[in-house]
């Protein structure tokens, strides 16, 4: 819940772990033990996933979903999209977002 809530902001292992006052070792291997995934993958995921419900939004530019998902480079945000999603958020409208499919 602690995740989910404050994804959007400079969230690390250490600070979720200080949360749930685990060792920050500790709680990065049970954490990828539980989930499947490293704690920074996750976030990504998270942040993506986000991302991707506010571009269907069509209300937002792509520096402001970019700071609303925790990224304060949009170019960062912008590599890492393509990066995970194979295309930029701009071709990811055009290509997916079309007006049948919301």
């Amino acid at each position: 819940a602690f995740i989910e809530q404050n994804f959007t902001h400079d969230i690390s292992l250490y600070d979720v772990a200080s949360h749930v006052n685990l060792n920050y070792v500790y709680f990065s291997k049970f954490f990828k033990q539980c989930t499947g995934v490293k704690f920074i993958d996750y976030i990504i995921d998270l942040r993506l996933k986000k991302a991707i419900e506010l571009l269907k939004t069509r209300k937002y530019t792509i520096s402001e979903i970019s700071t609303m998902i925790g990224y304060q480079s949009h170019t960062y945000f912008l590599r890492l999209f393509k990066s995970h999603m194979g295309c930029s958020p701009k071709e990811f409208v055009r290509r997916y977002l079309t007006d049948e499919t919301i």
